[in-house]
């Protein structure tokens, strides 16, 4: 088992979602997915990793890949209008 803690705070801004992580991880686990839900279900279109772009996402799942990532991540996921 992984001794972790993990934060965040998210925000819905016009066509996107931004979130803050703290990761406070003991020991980095195999993988760590972040979830943006859209509230009318849009796919992701553009994802943001402390301002720039970040392939390691699912666009329609909403998954935002931040495996390997620690400390304070800002992550923005942007939508189509």
């Amino acid at each position: 088992m992984y001794k972790r803690q993990l934060r965040y705070r998210s925000y819905e801004e016009h066509d996107a979602l931004h979130a803050t992580a703290w990761l406070d991880l003991a020991e980095a686990p195999p993988r760590l997915l972040l979830r943006f839900r859209h509230p009318e279900k849009k796919p992701i279109a553009q994802v943001l990793v402390d301002g720039a772009p970040h392939p390691a996402a699912d666009a329609e799942r909403g998954d935002v890949d931040l495996t390997g990532k620690s400390g304070t991540v800002q992550v923005t996921a942007r939508y189509e209008a």
